[in-house]
């Protein structure tokens, strides 16, 4: 019933050769436990950054306007350095990312602009 002698007919799809696997090229069982790293293409730190830098400046600048102030040592120059970090800190760490927000709503816009 099944003739093979014949020439495979033009609807019965053939077999694609099969390219030998390159050399050096990992397999797929060395594959499963690799990492990727992802590489930051731009020079723009990150939110994170900014909002550290919020909080860091105005506990820096406490602690070296602390012994001017007479505060009574060291725990009073923690607790106005952790002040400033609560009412001076919060308030540029929300303007930050307000400005992040702001920033990134007008990319978006500009790219859908070119998009279309």
């Amino acid at each position: 019933m099944n003739d093979t002698s014949h020439p495979a007919s033009p609807s019965t799809p053939e077999a694609a050769p099969v390219a030998p696997a390159a050399e050096g090229a990992p397999t797929e069982p060395e594959l499963a436990g690799a990492t990727t790293l992802y590489k930051r293409t731009g020079r723009v730190p990150t939110l994170g950054f900014w909002i550290v830098i919020a909080f860091l400046a105005p506990v820096l600048v406490a602690l070296i306007v602390s012994p001017f102030l007479q505060l009574g040592g060291l725990a009073g120059a923690v607790t106005l350095a952790l002040d400033a970090a609560l009412f001076v800190g919060v308030p540029l760490a929300a303007i930050v990312c307000l400005v992040e927000m702001l920033v990134l709503r007008a990319r978006s816009r500009r790219t859908d602009r070119t998009d279309r």
